[in-house]
């Protein structure tokens, strides 16, 4: 949460006089992690949501000064943050220091579970966007552009059809249940590959 979101603040507020005074523009580059949730990586999620709410609510606020608030949510993009040895590395040592209590309550099978969502999250050609121009380029639409995107999530089309169908129009209650379906099949897997 310090660098994730306060971080965003700070330097938001530093700059927020200068960019009131010029008419300027804030450019909050989020992620998608921020409105889809994603399994092993809540705090992140959290962190990202609460820059989301951040960016929409100062959109509000500034608006009387004519200073244009935006975010650029990228989906996963192939970067040093999708490190799969990284996130695995991570994956082991919390299970390491877990306590017996979750241990028990998670199972013995839950790091193998983890490693399999890990790298489907990070390395999965159906999962990962390959091109990370797309990011730029909507990084230099919202500088650039008289009218930018005011919230512009970068991904293939059709991952950004099916997730506006699924966040907007089902239940919270039945979204939950295709992720959980969807999880539990990778997380079946990797325990019946072993």
């Amino acid at each position: 949460m310090d660098v994730n979101f306060y971080g965003v603040v700070r330097v938001t507020r530093t700059f927020l006089p200068l960019i009131r005074k010029s008419k300027g523009r804030v450019v909050n580059l989020i992620s998608m992690a921020g409105r889809v949730g994603c399994p092993f990586m809540s705090a992140y999620g959290a962190s990202k949501h609460a820059c989301i709410a951040f960016t929409e609510s100062l959109a509000l606020e500034m608006q009387p000064f004519n200073v244009k608030v935006l975010s650029i949510e990228p989906w996963f993009y192939k970067t040093p943050l999708l490190n799969l040895d990284m996130f695995c590395r991570d994956i082991k040592s919390q299970w390491a220091y877990a306590s017996t209590e979750v241990r028990e309550a998670y199972g013995a099978d839950m790091e193998t579970k983890a490693i399999a969502v890990a790298y489907h999250l990070c390395a999965s050609k159906a999962n990962v966007e390959p091109d990370l121009q797309h990011v730029v380029d909507a990084l230099v639409d919202a500088v650039t552009s008289i009218e930018p995107n005011p919230y512009n999530q970068v991904m293939s089309h059709l991952r950004k059809v099916v997730i506006k169908l699924v966040i907007d129009f089902l239940p919270y209650e039945m979204r939950l249940k295709l992720m959980q379906l969807r999880l539990g099949r990778i997380m079946d897997g990797a325990v019946n590959s072993v």
